[in-house]
C-alpha cells in the first residue's frame, strides 16, 4: 500500500510543480513607443525588454522606484503600469498627448512641457504634481 500512496504523491507533486512553473512565465506587456523602450533601456531596464514588450515580473522592473525619461521625444508611456513600486516619474519635455493609468504607488509626477490636454484619474498616493505647459 505504501508504494501506491508514494506513487500518487509523486504524481501529484509533479502535477503541482508543473502547473506552478507555468504560472512563473514572464508577463509581457506591450510598449508601443520605440522612444519609450529606448529610454527604459537607457535607464538599465534593457534586460527586461524583449522586442516591443517588457517583462512585468523582471526584478529590475519590480524594484524600480524612480524613473526619469525626460526629453526623449516619447509619444506614449503606455505600459508604465508594470512599474508597481514606482514612486517618482519624470516624463517632462516629451510629446505626450495623454497619460495612461499610472502606478498606484506614484507619489511624484512631473509631466510638464508635453502636449497634454487633460489628466487621467491620478493615484491617491500622489503628493506632488507638475503639469505646466506654458509660462
Amino acid at each position: 500500500m505504501k508504494k501506491v500512496y508514494s506513487l500518487r504523491f509523486a504524481i501529484g507533486l509533479i502535477f503541482f510543480l508543473t502547473s506552478e512553473a507555468s504560472n512563473l512565465k514572464a508577463q509581457m506587456v506591450y510598449l508601443p513607443d520605440t522612444n519609450f523602450r529606448n529610454a527604459l533601456t537607457n535607464n538599465g531596464l534593457g534586460t527586461c525588454i524583449t522586442g516591443d514588450s517588457i517583462d512585468a515580473a523582471c526584478p529590475n522592473v519590480v524594484n524600480t522606484t524612480s524613473l526619469n525619461i525626460t526629453g526623449r521625444n516619447i509619444v506614449s508611456i503606455e505600459g508604465i503600469q508594470v512599474f508597481t513600486n514606482l514612486q517618482i516619474l519624470d516624463c517632462y519635455e516629451n510629446d505626450l498627448t495623454f497619460l495612461p493609468p499610472l502606478p498606484a504607488s506614484l507619489t511624484n509626477l512631473d509631466c510638464s512641457w508635453n502636449q497634454l490636454t487633460s489628466l487621467p484619474s491620478l493615484p491617491t498616493s500622489l503628493t506632488w504634481l507638475s503639469s505646466m505647459t506654458s509660462w
